[in-house]
């Protein structure tokens, strides 16, 4: 009898433990989704045969300061061009998102630039009005960091 209470213990505390993982990853998806993030900062970071760090938002072009992009619960992803597009381009661009089940990495595909594979960033914050991702390129010479900000609305 006392391992059978032993057992149904195990059992119930494991199945709570279950339950508390989905409503994090659940609430991490609600955090995501639903929102425009328009990026407000870009810090790209050289270390190797080239060292220094680039303010990469001072080099957006003023027509893409306002872009944002809106992740849906669907896992498609639509990149807006804003109130000031740029010449040349469409107004929406669709895409698709996924994100590993601890949301501790994002992959974002566009079909704007479909010749380029899913990019993958790390998660750096997920919170309810800030997004910060982090891309790392490395190369034979030198290793490129890029962490943009983006600010939900």
């Amino acid at each position: 009898m006392h391992r059978l209470r032993l057992f149904l213990l195990v059992f119930v505390v494991l199945g709570l433990g279950a339950g508390c993982k989905k409503e994090k990853t659940d609430l991490k998806a609600a955090l995501l989704t639903g929102k425009n993030w328009q990026i407000t900062a870009i810090a790209i970071t050289s270390t190797g045969s080239q060292t220094g760090t680039v303010d990469g938002y001072a080099l957006l072009q003023p027509c893409e300061k306002d872009n944002y992009l809106r992740f849906s619960s669907d896992k498609t992803l639509v990149l807006n061009e804003g109130a000031s597009r740029c010449p040349d381009t469409e107004q929406q661009s669709a895409g698709s998102w996924d994100a590993r089940s601890d949301y501790s990495t994002l992959t974002i595909q566009l079909n704007r630039y479909s010749r380029i594979a899913g990019i993958q960033m790390d998660i750096v914050t997920l919170e309810e009005n800030q997004l910060v991702l982090k891309s790392t390129v490395v190369q034979p010479d030198q290793t490129v960091v890029t962490t943009t900000t983006f600010s939900g609305q």
